[in-house]
């Protein structure tokens, strides 16, 4: 029996049906997670055109989420609200997610994934983009714990190399 779906994912979030890939223009290196994160504030259109076009690589419910804050422009409390969930919880994931999708790690994985073996990609996808623990990623790609370790080190590895790189 699956879980009962939160409003705001049945509420009406298309998924990517006719989503075309566009290149939006922001240096993420000079974004302020935190002042992204916070939703008391004015966003640029840009961050929330980013966050909405990297939101599709996340699991459906956060996706949703996301969603509903920065492309249909849903407050906190009217999403908590529909889902009989603190805005102050509301807020917390969203902060989360927008840390996750604004991160280096992110948007290496996003950018070099199609590089990699098999197994390591659909470890850092699991991992990286779609938020999940080490532990739930085993369970999930029915691999070891040591694997998704081993598989992250070394895209950790990559990432910290490439950063050097560009100093």
């Amino acid at each position: 029996m699956l879980p009962e779906m939160p409003a705001y994912v049945r509420a009406g979030s298309p998924g990517m049906a006719g989503h075309r890939a566009r290149r939006i223009d922001l240096d993420l290196d000079r974004v302020n997670v935190t002042e992204a994160a916070d939703l008391r504030r004015r966003r640029r259109r840009e961050l929330a055109e980013v966050l909405v076009e990297h939101a599709q690589f996340i699991l459906p419910m956060d996706r949703a989420l996301i969603e509903s804050i920065y492309r249909d422009g849903q407050t906190a409390q009217h999403v908590g609200a529909l889902n009989a969930i603190s805005p102050r919880a509301v807020r917390r994931r969203i902060r989360q997610l927008t840390e996750r999708l604004l991160s280096p790690r992110f948007a290496y994985v996003l950018q070099h994934r199609e590089q990699w073996p098999t197994i390591r990609r659909r470890i850092a996808v699991a991992c990286a983009l779609q938020g999940r623990t080490m532990r739930e990623t085993s369970r999930h790609l029915r691999v070891s714990l040591h694997t998704v370790r081993k598989e992250m080190g070394i895209v950790d590895a990559l990432l910290d190399a490439q950063s050097r790189q560009r100093a």
